[in-house]
Formats: structure tokens, sequence, C-alpha cells
């Protein structure tokens, strides 16, 4: 988990890091995630959350999934 409170996940933040594998839980909390965040990932599970409002460009790109979920 990200942690609650987080609101903005930065540009190329995990772009690439193999350190985080998932699963991913956005909290309620998160408004934006930037671009290329998560480029180039295996995340195998990621679920976006409430509160997105903003994904910047590319900011999956590379990236695969074994679950998505969009509420």
């Amino acid at each position: 988990d990200l942690g609650q409170g987080i609101q903005e996940i930065g540009e190329a933040a995990f772009n690439g890091d193999t350190s985080v594998d998932g699963p991913i839980v956005f909290p309620d909390s998160l408004r934006k995630v930037g671009a290329y965040a998560f480029g180039g990932r295996r995340i195998q599970s990621l679920n976006l959350g409430q509160g997105v409002q903003q994904i910047g460009e590319s900011a999956f790109w590379g990236s695969t999934f074994d679950v998505l979920t969009i509420p």
C-alpha cells in the first residue's frame, strides 16, 4: 500500500522500479498519478481507488497487469 493521505505520485516515481511488484492499492486520498509513474513494470494487481482524478501521459506505458480494478 502507498499509505493513506498521499495525494500525488510524481512523474516517473516508480518507472522501471522492480522492488515494488504488487499488489498495489491506491488510497482514496490519491488524486493524481504523474506521467510515466509506473512505466515498464509487471504489476501483479492494481486497484485505482476512489479518488483518482488524473492519470498522466503514459503513466503505465509498457506495464502489464494480472488484475486491474477501476472503481
